[in-house]
């Protein structure tokens, strides 16, 4: 892993391909929680998706305008896209 953060779980979001691009920018693609969302059958042994909740449509605004707000500033798109099972 690379050097960078004292806590490995930042420095686990640093690590790999998907940070390094073709100079065009970084390209994130994110969905919300719905009923209808996708998860691996075994997800892990406390089984979080089944605590998980559906934000409110003021909320999934509010969090679309911060993402909004950060490719504003940032070199940074933020795609919404459907849950799959792939």
């Amino acid at each position: 892993m690379p050097e960078g953060s004292a806590d490995d779980r930042v420095t686990s979001l640093l690590w790999g391909p998907f940070w390094l691009g073709d100079a065009t920018g970084t390209h994130l693609t994110y969905s919300f929680h719905t009923a209808d969302s996708v998860y691996a059958t075994i997800y892990s042994g406390t089984q979080e998706p089944d605590d998980a909740y559906s934000l409110t449509d003021a909320q999934a605004a509010a969090a679309k305008s911060a993402l909004d707000a950060w490719s504003a500033v940032a070199d940074i798109t933020f795609t919404e896209v459907k849950d799959t099972p792939e």
